[in-house]
């Protein structure tokens, strides 16, 4: 599924309302899949290009449609400043915390943010991404961005490190002659040779993978291969994620244990840093445990329980 720039702005502009499931949705193609911001990118015109609207059927409303024009090139140029973290994930201005304010969402829960990945790609790929601190227009950003991609990417890697020993137990037939997984050359000729081969999930994995380290790189300096490597050789080995001038920022365990630092390098767990509220804490985070408590209500209301693993067991 898709939605367009022009239905967000619409949708912005018109003031509809607009249900939960609605965002989220919106809110899970702006964060994770980059394909949005990408196809806004792509539509900018070439310099000294002018696009006009051809509303000679008289059907358009015109001031609306110009109003929804110049919502877009807002977001086009917002895009830029998202990515390098220049631009607060939680700048009111965006489409997204509007429409979030229009949302009849959970009231317990928070408006988390717009989150735009970098670029998907192949094996390696993160490896050439630029590594910078970002300018964060305040620390809290800077932790919003750590937590939302960094647990993005611990996620993924420990799905990709089972997604590899399956290639090794199948190389014969998920590994093309070169030793490449069938698929990692992209592009429709990849996706039909994915599908042929049943890598294509195993593909989406490591696209993603390297997006989130890629991501993680352009705005912590991040060493994307201190994740990737392990990952393709069978481990997951846990990262840090640390700020010039912010300092220590998170740590991931292996096992995926998240720890959060003050401005005074204070560490705590991820709850104690909710419950303390350090800098306004994370919204995403506070999402989070909320959901992880709602579904451990649920389990037990059945009589069971999720362990570490994802496995359900009886109480």
């Amino acid at each position: 599924m898709q939605i367009s720039s022009g239905t967000i702005a619409l949708a912005v502009l018109t003031g509809q309302k607009v249900t939960s499931q609605a965002a989220a949705t919106i809110a899970a193609l702006a964060t994770n899949t980059g394909a949005e911001a990408k196809a806004r990118a792509d539509a900018q015109p070439a310099p000294g290009v002018t696009y006009t609207s051809d509303t000679s059927s008289g059907s358009a409303d015109l001031a609306r449609f110009a109003a929804m024009e110049a919502d877009i090139k807002k977001m086009i140029a917002q895009d830029a400043q998202l990515r390098d973290g220049s631009l607060s994930p939680f700048d009111p201005n965006t489409g997204m915390a509007r429409l979030w304010a229009r949302s009849d969402t959970d009231p317990r829960m928070r408006y988390e943010g717009v989150f735009l990945p970098a670029e998907m790609g192949p094996m390696g790929h993160s490896a050439t991404a630029t590594k910078r601190d970002a300018d964060f227009p305040a620390r809290s950003d800077a932790m919003a961005m750590a937590y939302h991609f960094g647990k993005a990417l611990a996620e993924r890697a420990k799905t990709a490190v089972a997604d590899m020993a399956l290639v090794r137990k199948n190389s014969d037939t998920m590994l093309d002659p070169s030793g490449r997984i069938y698929g990692m050359e992209g592009g429709f000729a990849g996706l039909e040779s994915a599908n042929a081969h049943g890598t294509s999930e195993i593909v989406g994995n490591i696209n993603f993978l390297e997006s989130r380290a890629a991501s993680l790189a352009n705005l912590f300096s991040f060493d994307t291969t201190s994740v990737t490597r392990p990952v393709y050789d069978g481990s997951f080995q846990g990262f840090s994620i640390t700020h010039g001038t912010l300092g220590k920022i998170m740590d991931v365990s292996a096992d995926g244990t998240l720890t959060l630092y003050d401005a005074e390098g204070t560490a705590y767990s991820a709850e104690e840093y909710n419950a303390a509220n350090i800098d306004g804490g994370i919204p995403q985070l506070h999402n989070d445990l909320i959901r992880q408590a709602d579904d451990r209500a649920a389990l037990a209301s059945r009589g069971v329980r999720r362990e570490a693993s994802g496995r359900i067991v009886p109480l």
